[in-house]
């Protein structure tokens, strides 16, 4: 599912992998000196591809427990120069 993720798409999906927090806000993710654009529409289609949920108004997780160790273990968004 990583690697299918297009590159705003894999720099959020970092972001929320190593926070400690399992639901972040989309302030809080715009604000990330690594996101360049505008992330809405990004997030959108995060949603629409099932990488993450929206808990609530301008709140999103990754979409399971198991994914987000998986990018914390495997860390592959440490081997791109994105």
């Amino acid at each position: 599912m990583y690697e299918r993720a297009a590159n705003e798409e894999k720099k959020i999906l970092t972001i929320m992998a190593e926070n400690g927090s399992d639901v972040l806000s989309y302030k809080f993710i715009k604000e990330n000196k690594n996101i360049k654009s505008e992330p809405s529409k990004v997030l959108s289609n995060m949603i629409g591809k099932n990488l993450i949920l929206k808990e609530a108004r301008g709140r999103y997780k990754l979409r399971d427990k198991m994914f987000k160790e998986y990018l914390k273990t495997s860390k592959p968004y440490k081997y791109k120069d994105d």
